[in-house]
């Protein structure tokens, strides 16, 4: 018993170094890919306009779309392939990495020729009939309508990499890409005057960069992983790979929903003052992305891997570990937006008396729901990992739409200056339901505690 006690905290302080390991360098990918967004809304509030940083907010939901396209094949092929690869199926791993780009590459493209042909009334629709708002939303479209398909290149193989055993060379491929978007951001606006075009180009080409920053990991004889020719049977692994990456695809399917119900109901009850400061809330949910997604996408190589191996203690010591850096991690940025929301409100240029009186309440009642999303975005990703899809697609959807839209509509009726309570409404109720629903589950199945691991191998 006392061999199985030392071997046991040997494993926990292996399973640690390498949640560690896997750590560093992700947080640091998501301070570069946060830094050079926010980075972004700020050169454009302070060099362009408020109503410009009102634009950027109102074309969120494109964006969210983007980023849903390519984590529905990036994320479920990596959980896929770092399954096989606990399972040492090195050649279905593979042909799971082929298909995955094979699909993503060609849905990417065909979302890039819709936008573009459907670019003036979709434009008009974000901007709620306003002209001089739908110009500058178009202006910024166009050129990150070519957006999705270099993310799912870029930031799609990245997770691979990281899957890979490699996640320096992943991180370094996503800060390289961002320092040269916040490079080009400012050159297009400050230097060379184009304005709003200038800012969506400088996502584009700045991300296109990373593809140079892939050519080392190709040309490496280290890597695992390796395209191969699709065969016909290899389809099949297709319906599994967009599975998998459903529940973290569906997050971004509803912060698009979520955002066009919002943007409505602000841009109608608050006017564009209401529409910049949702733009800064924003932001700062990005500035928590730096903690949540990466402890998120750190844990999900190691989690699948474990999983794949049937070792539930070393899941929970994982879990334990992540949950304790991000619930702290989002404490501090929750306390930071709750004692200086004004400081923030001028750095990204809003200076008006109105503007400011209301970022001030939006910033401080956005900041309460962080902690509470970080958890929630937690047990989802680790729900979908372990193979309970229906349960994190479910618990994605309340959390992401269903709960903040019932919320937002019921206290704009009441009172629009205090519609940013429903967001630490809905993830207090997107939290409780995820409670409810593992007491179910633990009455049915064999399984323990709030990760609902049913397996106690060593």
């Amino acid at each position: 018993m006392e061999d199985s006690g030392i071997n046991h905290e040997n494993s926990a302080m292996i399973i640690n170094r390498k949640f560690r390991t896997y750590l560093i360098p992700t947080v640091f990918t998501y301070v570069a890919i946060i830094t050079a967004t926010v980075s972004s809304s700020i050169v454009v509030g302070n060099l362009i306009s408020e109503t410009a940083l009102s634009a950027v907010g109102l074309s969120l939901p494109i964006l969210y779309t983007s980023e849903a396209l390519f984590m529905l094949f990036a994320v479920g092929g990596a959980i896929c392939v770092s399954i096989v690869k606990g399972q040492h199926k090195t050649e279905t791993a593979n042909r799971i990495f082929t298909m995955t780009f094979v699909s993503g590459i060609a849905i990417t493209l065909l979302f890039t020729t819709m936008l573009l042909l459907f670019m003036r009334p979709i434009t008009g629709a974000l901007a709620q009939g306003n002209i001089e708002l739908a110009e500058l939303v178009r202006a910024y479209l166009r050129p990150l309508s070519f957006l999705c398909p270099v993310l799912m290149l870029v930031l799609g193989m990245s997770y691979f990499v990281r899957a890979d055993g490699k996640p320096r060379i992943a991180a370094l491929i996503i800060i390289t890409s961002n320092i040269f978007v916040l490079v080009f951001t400012y050159l297009f606006i400050k230097i060379l005057g184009w304005g709003m075009t200038g800012a969506g180009l400088a996502f584009v080409l700045g991300y296109s960069t990373g593809i140079l920053m892939l050519l080392p990991y190709f040309f490496s004889k280290k890597r695992t992983l390796r395209f191969v020719m699709p065969r016909r049977d290899d389809f099949v692994h297709i319906p599994r790979i967009i599975s998998v990456g459903t529940p973290k695809s569906l997050m971004y399917v509803l912060l698009f929903l979520r955002t066009i119900t919002l943007n409505a109901l602000i841009v109608r009850e608050l006017g564009t003052h209401g529409m910049a400061a949702m733009t800064v809330c924003a932001s700062a949910l990005m500035i928590a992305f730096i903690f949540i997604n990466g402890t998120n996408d750190s844990l999900m190589p190691i989690v699948g891997t474990l999983y794949g191996e049937k070792d539930s203690r070393g899941i929970r010591c994982t879990m334990r570990s992540g949950f304790y850096f991000m619930i702290v991690s989002c404490l501090a940025v929750s306390a930071l937006f709750i004692i200086a929301p004004s400081t923030i409100g001028h750095l990204f240029g809003i200076y008006s008396t109105q503007g400011i009186a209301i970022e001030r309440v939006a910033l401080r009642m956005f900041a309460l729901s962080l902690p509470l999303y970080g958890i929630n975005t937690l047990l989802q990703i680790f729900y979908q990992t372990t193979g309970r899809i229906k349960l994190a697609s479910v618990t994605v959807f309340l959390n992401g739409f269903g709960f903040l839209a019932l919320f937002a509509l019921l206290i704009s009726r009441v009172n629009a200056n205090f519609i940013w309570l429903a967001f630490v409404l809905s993830e207090a109720a997107a939290l409780l339901v995820i409670i409810v629903t593992g007491v179910l589950i633990r009455k049915k199945e064999n399984a323990r505690g709030i990760l609902l691991l049913q397996h106690d191998t060593e």
